[in-house]
């Protein structure tokens, strides 16, 4: 050939060059989804992200000009105590504004000090492009730490998670969620904390993820609280069809007497439920449970205008478990009736979200 080149060079060239394609787009198909996973952040993870950053700042300034004066580096500091406070007073004091102003405020004085400290250190350990690099290393680590901590694995676990409660074995699917505590007396766990598709849950969900190596083991608890309206909105019955499914009449008249909110589920039914999570008052419950009262309820004046009552009720649902259940009852609904009831709604949710057992929905 003219050009020089031997038979089937050109499409050798082109096997390599769409292999390098295909390699490529792995590569970055796999770099979008561990970025992407990260994404959004929670704005305490941005406050932290923005305090490193401001850190590295001053880090760099310093290690390159040299300390700041005294005179010039304490009204620097007052002023990052001091900066959100005006927006706070803007905004309105109250609790919640006076706590992110404190906090925002001791975030910037203290990456001003962490700054200057670190910046004084760099300047005398290295020289030239290394003093540079040197005071924004701890920047670049901590930054990358944090951002590991947003970053949920592909696996199974950023879809549902495996729990073990005594005698129940549960997948919850993320959409639910659930929290998890240490309930009195029980030994520690291997995980707590909040698992669900909240953005601010992303470092639990990984820690969970970790913990039962990515959603293959089950992670034993002894404690769980359940968001019922979140199970009961993903039911693919709608108790609004008119008429209703004959399949689900029982569960919908179940619903429309008692409401069941929150769920929660301890593994000693005997013993004291706590930690409650303020949904319900525990001293109550835990003295009838300690004088054997299994099954009860509590409940509040009916609301004048609707005669609506809000209850919280608890009975021993299986062998091993206690559950307490804040609920809302219609106006002609009984508290008796409402045992009745949040049994009946409580093990429709157990069958659905159990391992043990096939679909079971109303």
């Amino acid at each position: 050939m003219s050009d020089g080149l031997m038979p089937g060079t050109f499409f050798d060239w082109q096997i390599r060059f769409t292999r390098f394609t295909c390699e490529y787009k792995s590569k970055r198909d796999i770099f979008q989804a561990i970025t992407i996973a990260m994404f959004p952040f929670h704005e305490d993870t941005l406050f932290l992200l923005s305090a490193v950053i401001f850190t590295a700042g001053i880090s760099l300034l310093t290690a390159i000009r040299g300390r700041l004066r005294t005179r010039y580096l304490v009204p620097l500091f007052l002023l990052g105590l001091l900066w959100p406070w005006p927006i706070a007073i803007h905004l309105g004091l109250d609790g919640y504004t006076m706590n992110i102003a404190f906090h925002l405020g001791l975030l910037t004085a203290a990456a001003l000090m962490a700054g200057t400290i670190w910046g004084v250190i760099s300047r005398h350990i290295s020289t030239g492009i290394g003093t540079a690099l040197v005071a924004v290393i701890p920047a670049i680590v901590i930054s990358g730490i944090f951002l590991e901590r947003q970053r949920v694995p592909d696996t199974a676990c950023s879809q549902r998670a495996l729990v073990r409660i005594g005698d129940l074995n549960l997948a919850i699917p993320r959409e639910i969620g659930f929290r998890s505590t240490t309930a009195d007396g029980a030994p520690e766990q291997a995980w707590e904390g909040s698992y669900g598709s909240w953005v601010g849950n992303k470092p639990k969900v990984k820690t969970l993820c970790d913990a039962t190596d990515g959603g293959r083991k089950a992670i034993d608890i002894s404690h769980i609280w359940l968001p019922y309206n979140s199970w009961r909105k993903m039911q693919p019955v709608t108790c609004k069809a008119v008429p209703v499914p004959a399949h689900a009449e029982a569960y919908c008249a179940a619903l429309a007497r008692t409401e069941p909110t929150i769920i929660q589920f301890y593994v000693r039914p005997d013993g004291l439920p706590r930690p409650s999570l303020s949904y319900f008052n525990e001293e109550v419950i835990s003295q009838a449970v300690s004088e054997g009262q299994l099954e009860g309820y509590r409940c509040g004046d009916p609301l004048p205008a609707t005669g609506i009552r809000y209850c919280t009720i608890w009975m021993k649902l299986t062998p091993e478990i206690l559950a307490v259940s804040a609920a809302k009852l219609v106006r002609m609904t009984t508290p008796e009736d409402a045992i009745t009831d949040t049994a009946f709604l409580l093990n429709l949710m157990i069958r659905d979200l159990s391992t043990d057992q096939s679909d079971d929905r109303p």
